[in-house]
């Protein structure tokens, strides 16, 4: 999962991955640092999802009862909306995650869930304490997918993405507004925002 301070480009995610681990070729000792938060993200990550957050109840299952390791599968049918549906509309709002297949499925195109990960947030210097504003915003994209999906646009899921590109909806615009303003607050991976040079049509002749 990644969270854009900007607009999203075709696997700009697989980008990013790369990126952050060719960083630490160089040098094991560093390339195994980073990982130590990667735990502890989803340590913070699984409870405000699940409900078991002593502030605020999301109630979200997750496949096999949790996780060990840096991914979580979230199913969210009891939730009413599939992963097709909730990776449309949080892509929109500058989060980039993956719809993913839980158990009882009967389509890969249209998924009973989402994949979620921390390593790309902790690379950015995500702490446990940053993982609960993680969730409300998954959270948040969740609900505007229902509630999109409900708002009598056609069963179909091309019909559920032609009614995105229809109109604006100002529930993504403003989720996407605090997502952006949130992420710009952590350093991409790889370089420092002082040294980028934009590539103008010399650079190409």
């Amino acid at each position: 999962m990644v969270l854009f301070a900007g607009s999203l480009l075709p696997y700009t995610q697989y980008i990013l991955y790369f990126t952050s681990g060719f960083m630490y070729i160089p040098t094991g000792r560093d390339f195994i640092a980073p990982g130590y938060p990667i735990m502890p993200g989803d340590d913070k990550l699984f409870p405000a999802m699940t409900g078991e957050h002593p502030s605020k109840s999301r109630g979200y299952n997750l496949v096999s009862g949790g996780t060990e390791n840096h991914l979580m599968l979230v199913d969210l049918r009891p939730a009413g909306v599939d992963g097709a549906r909730v990776e449309a509309v949080v892509e929109m709002a500058s989060i980039a995650l993956n719809k993913n297949t839980v158990p009882g499925d009967k389509s890969a195109f249209i998924p009973g869930g989402i994949r979620v990960g921390t390593p790309a947030l902790t690379s950015r210097g995500f702490t446990e304490d940053h993982f609960e504003q993680v969730a409300e915003f998954l959270h948040r994209g969740v609900a505007i997918a229902k509630e999109v999906n409900e708002s009598g646009i056609g069963k179909k899921l091309a019909d559920f993405k032609g009614a995105l590109k229809a109109q604006e909806w100002p529930q993504i615009t403003a989720l996407k507004n605090d997502v952006e303003a949130f992420a710009s607050q952590f350093p991409t991976i790889g370089f420092e925002e002082g040294s980028m040079r934009y590539p103008t049509t010399k650079d190409y002749e």
